[in-house]
């Protein structure tokens, strides 16, 4: 995929999301529901055992090597230093495709080289964030060195709009957000 679609499909996948999928206008009123900058989440906990096979975590730690790979070769074009991290960009993206529906839908699925469809993809994320999140924990002479893996994404929207229920109950469910 060439640098300009991968620009193209990212550019207007999230622009398209953030001001349509996700969200619904507020009314006829020009002030907002929330403040500008106000934090909105679903009062959902996180699932903290998720309904994802071991199959489909492995399916999306392939997707996502093939989508970092993709990324970096189309990113580091004359770049001397070049530093992303693929799993932040997927987590972070993967939180906005599931507000995405119809076409955005599908070309950042494409574009994310997804595979798994929206109902499986978060449960897979969620037990893959927890499954680091257990690694980071280990200790011990048999255990590898430990580490603490901290990711930290945001979604911003118009003040405008609002979220819409479902889309903050998915990711407070299968990201904890």
């Amino acid at each position: 995929m060439s640098t300009y679609l991968v620009k193209t499909y990212l550019g207007i996948s999230l622009a398209a999301l953030l001001v349509a999928a996700c969200t619904s206008k507020t009314g006829t009123s020009a002030e907002p529901q929330q403040a500008p900058g106000e934090q909105v989440a679903s009062s959902l906990p996180r699932d903290e055992s998720p309904d994802a096979t071991p199959e489909e975590v492995a399916k999306l730690a392939a997707d996502n090597a093939d989508f970092g790979w993709a990324f970096y070769h189309e990113s580091v074009a004359g770049k001397t230093n070049h530093f992303f991290s693929p799993h932040s960009l997927s987590v972070a993206l993967a939180m906005t495709w599931a507000g995405a529906r119809a076409n955005t839908e599908a070309q950042m699925a494409e574009a994310l080289r997804l595979t798994l469809g929206q109902e499986r993809l978060h449960p897979a994320f969620n037990a893959l964030d927890l499954e680091l999140a257990t690694r980071g924990e280990e200790s011990g002479a048999d255990a590898p060195m430990p580490f603490r893996l901290n990711v930290t994404n945001a979604l911003f929207g118009q003040t405008d709009f609002t979220f819409l229920d479902p889309f903050l109950d998915t990711l407070a469910l299968h990201y904890g957000a």
